[in-house]
Order: structure tokens, then sequence, then C-alpha cells
């Protein structure tokens, strides 16, 4: 399903299938890619979803959209988890926005004052009135979103992540 989001972001990848869960990325010298640094988390989050990073493809990019909740919710982690925000929803669907914090660090659309509107501006930056959003998303998680410890805090967040995402891994080798 195309969504306005879709349309608007201009930083939306091209080998992203069509959809609402996409990633970003930019052109250079000719050639595009990706926003993400390739550390392979998202595409263990969500491994049916996103594409294996080789030299065919050399950047981070969904090849299916979910259509279960399971799938949503692997998408959703997998935007949580990249840590540079290279993975984003731009449906309109309350619940996966809410799901994902009604963040506009992940969500193209964030739910303000009774209405689902859109957080980007033309050129894919957030809205003034939407970071407000992303505050609140981080205080939320008693995390400082003050500019100079920004950077600091939010990577602990996603290297809390991480590690919970490492734990799953042995379990699984465990077996």
């Amino acid at each position: 399903m195309l969504t306005l989001g879709e349309r608007v972001n201009p930083n939306r990848t091209s080998k992203n299938v069509s959809g609402d869960f996409y990633t970003t990325g930019f052109w250079h010298e000719g050639e595009e890619s990706g926003d993400c640094l390739d550390c392979a988390i998202p595409e263990a989050e969500a491994p049916t979803l996103l594409a294996d990073i080789n030299k065919d493809d050399n950047y981070t990019h969904f090849i299916r959209q979910p259509e279960t909740e399971e799938e949503i919710e692997q998408a959703c982690q997998a935007c949580e988890i990249c840590c540079v925000n290279a993975l984003r929803y731009a449906g309109s669907n309350l619940s996966i926005i809410k799901r994902l914090g009604n963040n506009p660090e992940y969500c193209d659309f964030v739910y303000h004052e009774g209405e689902i509107v859109l957080s980007l501006d033309s050129s894919g930056d957030t809205l003034p009135f939407a970071e407000i959003y992303r505050e609140a998303y981080y205080r939320k998680l008693k995390i400082d979103y003050s500019n100079k410890f920004r950077f600091i805090n939010i990577r602990k967040y996603k290297v809390n992540k991480l590690s919970q995402w490492i734990k799953k891994i042995f379990v699984v080798f465990k077996r």
C-alpha cells in the first residue's frame, strides 16, 4: 500500500519494497547508499523483512513488508535497534505509531492534538512541533535528551537493546 509518507521522505532508498516500512539513504558520486551502518543487528531483528548485507545488497533495506502482528513487531524492533535511525515507518496506523513511541525519529507521522499528522518537512527533517514527541519518548525512557548528552545517552539505550539481542542469540546457541 503506497502511503503519503512513502512519497514525502526524499531520503527513502530505492531498493525498499513499496510499503510503510523503509530505510533511508543518500546519493554520493552517482551511487545510492544507505544510512544504516551495516552492523547486521536490524537484520537479525527482522531477518525475513530486511535484506542480508552482501556485495549485491550493500545496504540495509526492506525486501518484504510485515504482514502479521509478529512481523510488525519485528519491524518495529529493527527500527528501534538501529543506532542511526535509518529504519522508519511511513504509515498512519495509530497502533504502530504508538508502538514506536509516537517518535518522529521512527515515524513519518505522529499523533498530535487528536490527529495523525506528518512529522517531516519536504527535505525529510523533523518539523519543529514534532520535536516535543521525540523529547517525550526519551524522557519516558529516562534518557537525558539535552543536546550535550543526547548522543551518549541514546547510545546507552541502544547498547542496552543490543545486549538484550545478544542474550537472545546465546539462548539459541545453548540449545
